[in-house]
């Protein structure tokens, strides 16, 4: 591996245009002495990648799109991705990789799935998690695998999720974003934003929603459909109800920011999650934030009295929605607590944190953190 002196050049893999996260975490990084770039695809060879771009870090981020299928290519695609890292020569660039999921969320063998994170961890210098919950459950699917965690957890460090300051710009203001979507004053809007896919469970959101929430209580779902089938079952879920407005549409980044300023709080009735850049943005708009009472919602905004609900009781999450409806004032303590929270997570402290890593796997002397 490189040990000299310069700075650290590191390729982030593959890079998403869309999301701030790998943007904001660049500038930071680069007056620390990292010279990080992001490239869209991931399916290069890993040699190639790093003989063209001359690496010090491969960084790799959401490799399930790209890796897990229901076909032969996927096999091929990931086998050749192995067997390139097993060829890299012995002064080889350091191997990291972000674990924003355990999984593909629409696969149909999650324990393939777990044999992958598995040899991930195994052929990877460094495994970075989001927080200390998502650690566990990573090596939790790791022993299910059939491999031993604890020859892989030295490996597995947290690095928080950074906050969404200054990242969107809202298009209106929220009294005028309020009144376009038909909401009073006086209305407590439930927000769900962004792709609906099943595994985000709209669908049990909007049957809870329809039980608990008062007439004064609105339910905004915004975004598009992962298929036409998923688009019919909310459908069918909302039958007609108006207090539940549907767009079915993908959102720019402008009408993302003007309904989230716009909502009272954000729904997130994910049935699995183990990160949410989601959660983290609410967070950052200082809206409370509905999710199960689990896991990195448990551990990132139970501190701050958020409405978790218990996904094992049915009817947990319709007595959280009511009593949202019904308490306003505790919603908008919740909401400032939120805001504060995500104050404390800078992208500078987690460039900080990601600098060190890098400077282990690179054998350089590691540089202080602020905390």
């Amino acid at each position: 591996m490189a040990t000299s002196a310069r700075s650290i050049r590191a390729i982030h893999l593959p890079f998403d245009r869309f999301n701030p996260y790998q943007r904001r975490l660049f500038d930071e990084l680069r007056p620390l002495g990292i010279e990080a770039t992001g490239h869209k695809t991931s399916l290069h060879p890993a040699y190639r990648q790093w003989r063209t771009w001359h690496a010090d870090i491969l960084h790799y981020h959401w490799l399930y799109p790209s890796w897990f299928g229901e076909s032969w290519k996927r096999r091929l695609r990931m086998e050749c991705f192995f067997t390139e890292l097993r060829l890299l020569p012995r002064r080889r660039p350091g191997l990291v990789w972000t674990i924003h999921n355990l999984a593909h969320h629409e696969s149909q063998d999650r324990q393939d799935d777990h044999r992958f994170l598995a040899r991930m961890a195994r052929a990877f210098d460094a495994c970075l998690v989001h927080s200390e919950s998502a650690r566990h459950e990573v090596l939790a699917a790791i022993a299910s695998s059939g491999t031993r965690p604890d020859r892989l957890a030295h490996k597995i460090h947290v690095v928080p999720h950074g906050n969404y300051a200054g990242c969107y710009q809202a298009a209106r203001c929220r009294d005028r974003q309020r009144e376009q979507l038909g909401v009073g004053v006086e209305d407590t809007l439930f927000a769900f934003l962004g792709q609906l896919r099943p595994y985000k469970n709209v669908v049990g959101l909007v049957t809870a929603f329809r039980q608990g929430a008062t007439d004064r209580g609105r339910l905004l779902i915004s975004g598009k459909p992962l298929n036409a089938t998923l688009d019919a079952e909310i459908r069918a879920a909302i039958a007609s109800d108006p207090r539940v407005i549907y767009i079915p549409a993908f959102a720019d980044d402008a009408e993302l920011a003007s309904n989230l300023e716009a909502c009272d709080l954000v729904a997130l009735p994910y049935r699995e999650c183990l990160t949410s850049g989601a959660a983290i943005l609410a967070m950052t708009y200082g809206k409370p934030i509905l999710a199960p009472n689990r896991g990195f919602f448990r551990e990132v905004l139970g501190p701050q009295g958020n409405p978790l609900y218990d996904d094992d009781q049915p009817s947990s999450l319709a007595e959280q929605i009511r009593r949202c409806c019904t308490s306003q004032d505790w919603v908008r303590g919740v909401g400032v607590r939120n805001t504060e929270a995500a104050a404390l997570v800078s992208w500078n402290r987690v460039a900080e944190r990601v600098h060190a890593i890098y400077a282990s796997v690179l054998g350089r002397p590691c540089p202080a953190e602020t905390g």
